[in-house]
């Protein structure tokens, strides 16, 4: 029923907002923060939405945080398996769960790592070929920038406008190094950027509630007060 494929996202997204209060409890040790925190999940359309509807997304939410919260917590070896999990939910985190891992492995110190990447490993075993020659290796081959032949295209227009005489100098200015960094460089501070957040947020009309924005816009100072 329509009930049974969107209560597990509501009830995710109930239980994310449960660890985002413990987790900026437990780094901060403040209380009105951590209840502030929470407030604003609670409240933020983008999480609204997926809490609403049959995206694994509040469940990939709710699986990082608590990864990162019971790393905080020493209990790294359940934190590993956690982590684990996340590949079984969305794409995204085959490329966000190892750099948050590089990260909290980096900024801490003194701990042993051997026992929680043996059972990481493990927890990724079933996934090995999906990862590197199955569904997910060709999912990232449909929306990988390398593999659009709108960028060739645009290099060989670049280079026929760029020069009647179709010298060699071309290629220094038009070439793939150049037009994947552009277009790189553009989507990253598109995803970064206050119209994407507070205006007219993403594309892709199933991922935002129609004219919404994806976070309020009273939360545009605190945006970037935490930024700077």
């Amino acid at each position: 029923t329509p009930l049974a494929v969107r209560l597990v996202p509501l009830l995710f997204g109930l239980i994310s907002i449960f660890f985002s209060y413990r987790l900026v409890l437990l780094i901060t040790r403040n209380s009105q923060l951590s209840t502030y925190s929470a407030l604003v999940l609670s409240l933020t359309p983008w999480h609204i939405h997926y809490s609403r509807v049959a995206f694994e997304l509040t469940l990939l939410l709710t699986l990082i945080l608590a990864a990162t919260y019971f790393f905080y917590q020493n209990k790294i070896t359940f934190s590993a398996f956690l982590f684990g999990l996340t590949f079984y939910t969305y794409n995204i985190a085959n490329i966000f769960t190892p750099l948050l891992m590089l990260f909290l492995i980096f900024s801490t110190t003194k701990q042993k790592y051997l026992k929680p990447f043996l059972v990481f490993g493990i927890m990724l075993l079933p996934l090995g070929n999906s990862l590197l020659f199955g569904r997910a290796s060709n999912r990232f081959g449909l929306i990988s920038i390398f593999n659009d032949p709108k960028n060739i295209y645009q290099i060989i227009d670049n280079r026929t406008d760029f020069s009647s005489n179709h010298d060699r100098s071309e290629t220094i200015f038009h070439n793939k190094l150049e037009s994947f960094t552009f277009t790189f460089v553009g989507n990253y501070l598109n995803a970064l950027s206050p119209s994407f957040y507070f205006g007219a947020g993403d594309t892709n009309p199933r991922q935002q509630t129609p004219q919404t924005t994806l976070f309020l816009l009273p939360l545009i100072i605190p945006f970037f007060t935490g930024i700077f």
